[in-house]
């Protein structure tokens, strides 16, 4: 939504920005999951044991289908 306020252009140009900065956003966020599911198998944590791990995981869900 700041892509629209703040970045001078046109509607297109902003609408560009806008879906640039979600893709980047869910990159990190997939990113950020696999970081975790690696480091819990290499150090023997169960994955998802966790409501915030659950939560996590919904939250980027729900983005990614957003």
């Amino acid at each position: 939504i700041l892509a629209y306020r703040v970045l001078p252009g046109t509607k297109q140009q902003l609408k560009i920005v806008h879906s640039a900065l979600h893709l980047i956003a869910l990159a990190l966020g997939i990113i950020g999951i696999y970081a975790a599911f690696k480091y819990h198998n290499e150090s023997g944590i169960a994955n998802l044991y966790s409501l915030h791990s659950w939560f996590g995981l919904g939250t980027i869900a729900l983005f990614a289908i957003q």
